[in-house]
């Protein structure tokens, strides 16, 4: 009899601590579900505010606030978005840039003759930054970069967390978004080039007719030796105002803020 209430007792012992391994077990899967859901859901939000961000000015510095795998996918994406910013804000820079006026000033003109060798260091140095620029941007729109923002074999549940990038990433809004901006930064950097194209021209009109031309600092006056060289400045200047007038239509027309 004393044998059997032990062995009862045992028993009892033994499902209790079951009962209780059982609960504990569902307790840390649901415990483990919620913060998993609450790592989902502050993904999903911080993915939303680089998406509703503006490309030109807004502070794109990479923050981590998710853990794992989230983490990854959290840190691709907010890398890209400010390789894409920096990219947009490095075009914006030279739009309205006085540095390129400032080259026709007299001060400079008279301090670079006869080579002229800063002024077209300048131009040249900023047509390359401009075109890489672009370059840069073409190739983060482009939707090979975007599907492949993603190293599948670094995480865990490959297909699950590209999925979850894709939904948030790449929706049709998104596409459209994309493409508005490689057509922006595209016509913005064509009207860009002509205007540095065209004053590189006319800094090379000054060069080859330096000896016909006098500065006079003191009246910031350029003076010409001949009717016809004053007629060409003349031309050369209003067609740089004419180049200019239209990268700021185009700038004004397509820039509703640079949001992605």
């Amino acid at each position: 009899m004393k044998k059997k209430r032990k062995i009862k007792k045992v028993l009892k012992i033994f499902l209790i601590t079951i009962i209780i391994t059982i609960i504990a077990f569902i307790g840390i899967v649901v415990l483990l579900t919620i913060i998993d859901l609450k790592q989902e859901s502050n993904l999903e939000q911080e993915i939303i505010n680089y998406n509703t961000k503006d490309l030109a000015k807004d502070d794109f510095t990479v923050k981590i606030n998710t853990k794992g795998d989230y983490a990854y996918v959290e840190k691709a994406v907010k890398e890209y978005y400010k390789s894409l910013s920096d990219n947009v804000k490095t075009i914006n820079s030279y739009l309205n840039n006085e540095k390129f006026s400032n080259l026709l000033t007299v001060n400079n003109l008279e301090s670079d003759r006869p080579d002229f060798t800063f002024s077209h260091n300048t131009i040249k140095i900023t047509k390359n930054n401009i075109n890489k620029a672009i370059k840069n941007i073409d190739k983060l729109c482009d939707e090979k970069t975007i599907k492949n923002l993603l190293d599948k074999d670094k995480l865990d549940d490959a297909d699950y967390y590209y999925d979850f990038y894709l939904e948030l990433m790449y929706t049709k809004n998104d596409k459209n978004n994309f493409k508005n901006l490689k057509n922006r930064t595209d016509n913005l950097g064509t009207q860009l080039n002509s205007y540095l194209d065209k004053l590189d021209e006319t800094i090379n009109f000054l060069q080859k007719n330096d000896k016909s031309i006098k500065y006079e600092q003191d009246k910031q006056s350029i003076l010409f030796n001949s009717q016809t060289l004053y007629i060409e400045w003349k031309k050369q200047i209003a067609e740089l105002e004419e180049i200019a007038e239209n990268m700021e239509k185009v700038e004004n027309t397509e820039n509703s803020p640079n949001k992605v």
